[in-house]
């Protein structure tokens, strides 16, 4: 395309209807770790997460049940279980085509103790130094 104009009108109107948003993003999980049976609240953090579109999450593969948007830096999903113990991916798709996946952001566990849950963080889980 010769007129720059036209390449840059062409452009914002592939990205609109494609569903792109430059503001989404997923950076985190809260807590990070939970037990293999599933069934626990965690929060998935990030930035322009919108009550008019829908979002589907995966914990490990496994689809997320009771997904819902907390604010525009949050959704708040039910774990699924898991077959064995173990860091998996977490994976946020929007119903506009945007799929985002943070890498082994999530670590399954037999179990999880009570204060683990209460903090929020998973400290008993770090590694001891040898």
């Amino acid at each position: 395309m010769r007129n720059p104009r036209l390449a840059t009108g062409v452009v914002l109107l592939v990205l609109a209807l494609a569903g792109c948003d430059e503001g989404f993003s997923v950076t985190g999980v809260s807590p990070p770790v939970g037990v293999v049976t599933g069934g626990e609240p965690v929060q998935i953090e990030g930035t322009g997460f919108r009550s008019d579109i829908g979002f589907t999450v995966y914990i490990g593969g496994a689809k997320c049940d009771n997904v819902v948007v907390a604010g525009s830096k949050a959704l708040t999903v039910t774990t699924p279980s898991a077959a064995k113990e173990g860091a998996v991916d977490v994976r946020v798709t929007t119903d506009n085509g945007i799929d985002l996946a943070l890498p082994k952001a999530f670590k399954y566990v037999e179990k999880a103790s009570a204060d683990m849950r209460d903090l929020g963080v998973r400290k008993s889980l770090r590694q001891k130094p040898e």
